[in-house]
């Protein structure tokens, strides 16, 4: 819980809507190379 809030609070801090990245980020994961998550 705490790494995933880190990560809103990141996007915050750099000016993106928190909600809005996250939701972005997790419809990229099925695309997104096995090699590139590691």
């Amino acid at each position: 819980m705490a790494a995933i809030l880190s990560l809103l609070e990141t996007a915050k801090l750099n000016g993106h809507a928190p909600y809005v990245w996250l939701r972005d980020v997790l419809a990229l994961f099925p695309t997104w190379p096995y090699n590139r998550l590691q």
